[in-house]
This record gives C-alpha cells, structure tokens and sequence, in this order.
C-alpha cells in the first residue's frame, strides 16, 4: 500500500511516497516515509515528527537543557516551539518512545552534519491557548535532499504489571542508495541480516510504466510506481 504526493513551495520542489509495509518478521507493519525535496541553490530542510508519549531511547546520547528553554525561532510558527535538546551525528538516527502499552521507533537514513533537535509546542503563548505536544526535528542543510524514515511499532508494556517486552527495533538502519528525476532506491536493513529493497518513481504516476536506475554501479529497474523487494510474506513465503 502506498500514497504519494507532489508539492512546490517557491524555489524548492517536494516530493512524498508513504508505503505500509507488512513483513512476517515484524510484529506489526510498519510506515516507510520518503520525502525528496530539490532546488537549485542551499538550504535549510526541516523534516519533523509529532509524537505522543514519553522518550524511551536514542543513539545520540542527547540531553535535554537543565536550566533553560528558548524558541526554536522568531517567524514562520517556529516561535511557538520550544527548543529542549539539540545534537548532531553523521549517523542513521533512532528514537524510541512508549505510547500507552506499545513502543515505536523513528529510524532515518544517516547523512552528514545532521542537526536532530527536540521540541515542544507552548512557546511565545502567554495565555495557554497552545496544546503542549513533543517533537523531533531532523535538520539538514543541502540544495538536493531524500528524508528516507522508517516508524516501527514494536513490543509490549504494563506498568502494572511490571512487563516490558521487545522494547528495542527490529529495524536497524535505512540507507540511501540513490535518487535522481526518474527514481529513488533505499534499502532498510533490520536485525539478523535481513534487508529490503524499496525502488520508487519520482516521474509521473503510472502502474504500466518500467523504469531503470544505476547509483553507484548498481541498476535497478521496476514496474509502475513503486517496488519492494525482499519482504518475507506473512504465509513465510519469500517473495522477491
């Protein structure tokens, strides 16, 4: 299953491809999320994600201020987003958190100089009107860009109970492989080896059309808008 959409904002083009994918591995599906922005000069993408629920785990090692808060910006809605922890890593990103009795991780493509900054709404409201909700932003400076995420529902959790289980991903890591006008390729590798394939177009939608691609020496074609390889079917068939 997958849905796309186009957008342009002056001077930068978006593109965005959500698929969900079910594999037999994973207890649940998960959503693949892959946002290409181009433009013909520098600059600043923001690609955030609201959640709800308590931060559970990260590998950046970040910390929140202890003393301070301060608006991520002055204009354009960041003024009413409080700035709480900042990092930065040349690495793929993950962070978990619990919600309710079901944990979720948040695992993007690494790329270099990545800013990763939490967040919550409630800056610059004197009156409370804001709901106060958290928020991880991955911060990128580049003319050409492909966010490749993945969000995994994994594990259980009963505080009255005293259980917690399955509280780290399956999925390890989502890399780029490469992206031009005719396609993107990214490959999401999880725990134990086992990896996919995910080839989109990023021309115009059409089921009958074959596309090609060659990144780093390697080529990679498919049929209609989108192809997925190496997902182990929920009958434990493999399908190719």
């Amino acid at each position: 299953m997958s849905a796309r959409a186009n957008g342009y904002w002056p001077g930068v083009n978006m593109q965005r491809t959500l698929l969900l994918v079910e594999d037999a591995r994973l207890d649940y599906p998960v959503v693949v999320d892959l946002f290409r922005v181009t433009a013909d000069t520098m600059h600043q993408y923001d690609y955030p994600l609201h959640f709800l629920g308590q931060p559970i785990w990260d590998n950046l090692g970040i910390r929140g201020y202890p003393d301070q808060l301060r608006p991520l910006g002055t204009d354009f809605g960041y003024q009413h987003i409080w700035e709480e922890a900042r990092a930065r890593t040349d690495s793929v990103v993950q962070f978990t958190w619990l919600d309710g009795s079901r944990y979720y991780t948040w695992t993007v493509a690494a790329a270099p100089a990545t800013e990763i900054i939490l967040g919550r709404t409630g800056a610059n409201d004197p009156r409370f009107n804001l709901r106060q909700e958290p928020m991880i932003l991955v911060r990128r400076q580049a003319k050409d860009h492909l966010f490749a995420s993945v969000i995994e529902p994994h594990g259980y959790f009963n505080e009255a109970r005293e259980v917690s289980l399955k509280a780290r991903p399956q999925v390890q890591a989502v890399r780029v492989v490469g992206h031009n006008a005719e396609g993107s390729v990214v490959e999401v590798i999880g725990k134990g080896g086992w990896k996919w394939t995910i080839m989109v177009t990023n021309g115009p939608a059409d089921p009958e059309a074959h596309h090609t691609v060659t990144f780093d020496g390697r080529t990679f074609s498919w049929t209609g808008n989108y192809a997925v390889e190496g997902v182990l079917a929920p009958d434990a068939s493999h399908r190719e």
